[in-house]
């Protein structure tokens, strides 16, 4: 079983958890399958990856997300997939609406850390960190994310993974509380039973705004969690941000601009006053818990 998994021109925490946690949960990976190939974590099934993953006969989807049409946001037609598509789970309700509610949702795979034989270990970490706080790997060419936690007393955590999959989890799992704009450094933070908040800076500049929101409400409505407010920048009000952004920076990424004192206060005071983090509900984690047992157990049995 291969596994596949989208990768950019930059590596980035959240795609790269699907080697690092596949690898661990599953005995039969392998690189050179050409008959069957694991979809897991990510925004990434698309009619794209359909064609993409023709040559398969077997397709395991895992938690997979659906990933909005650029072209057609709204008026999408629905996915469609035939018979060599094995579908054992979706990220969320709106994954599921666009494949005409045929399957079922449970929530994002990364929630399978959670069946690592190890993972108390993360949990009973001891925590280092007041606040962490994790951007978005696409943000980083804009601004120096790094020296902004120097400066306001966060502790910094890459969004790129550079030390590896694992020491992202420990520094995650090492902190109090967690503020991220990547979804899954939500998503771990949650795993771990750590409160987080998003904030909203880059994004929608990077990966269109409804793209952003659909798997974003995709997850948390998963977890029936539709109480969650994003912190935003000052500057952020409907398309009047990526506007500004584009105009001072010619549509090239500059961390110049970013540096500014008209980005650097506003949104430090906005995160300064922030007091709501949130964590999803014990219950249902472990329900969610009982779900992933029994679909990576089912996937292992079908071999």
């Amino acid at each position: 079983m291969k596994i596949y998994a989208w990768k950019g021109d930059i590596s980035n925490f959240g795609d790269d958890l699907n080697e690092w946690l596949w690898k661990q949960l599953f005995d039969n990976i392998d690189d050179a399958d050409t008959s069957c190939c694991l979809v897991g974590i990510g925004s990434i099934l698309t009619r794209e990856l359909v064609a993409e993953l023709n040559s398969y006969k077997r397709k395991i989807v895992f938690g997979t997300g659906v990933r909005p049409s650029i072209k057609h946001p709204v008026l999408l037609s629905k996915l469609k997939l035939d018979k060599n598509w094995d579908v054992e789970f979706l990220r969320g309700p709106l994954s599921a609406n666009y494949l005409d509610n045929k399957y079922e949702y449970i929530t994002d795979a990364a929630y399978a850390i959670r069946q690592l034989k190890h993972f108390e270990n993360y949990v009973q970490a001891p925590k280092k960190y007041e606040i962490s706080f994790m951007p978005y790997f696409g943000s980083l060419k804009y601004f120096d994310w790094e020296k902004f936690c120097n400066d306001s007393g966060f502790h910094y955590i890459s969004p790129l993974s550079e030390q590896g999959v694992e020491y992202t989890i420990k520094e995650i799992a090492a902190s109090k509380k967690i503020i991220t704009e990547a979804m899954h450094g939500a998503i771990v933070a949650d795993a771990l039973r750590i409160p987080w908040q998003r904030f909203i800076f880059s994004t929608y500049y990077n990966e269109y705004s409804y793209i952003s929101e659909f798997k974003w409400s995709d997850w948390l409505l998963s977890l029936q969690m539709t109480h969650v407010e994003p912190v935003k920048n000052h500057f952020y009000t409907g398309n009047n941000m990526i506007n500004f952004i584009k105009d001072k920076t010619q549509r090239v990424g500059s961390k110049t601009i970013f540096n500014q004192r008209i980005f650097l206060e506003p949104l430090l005071q906005r995160l300064e006053k922030n007091k709501n983090y949130y964590c999803s509900d014990n219950l249902l984690i472990h329900d969610i818990d009982s779900k992933i047992a029994k679909k990576i157990d089912d996937v292992k049995k079908s071999f």
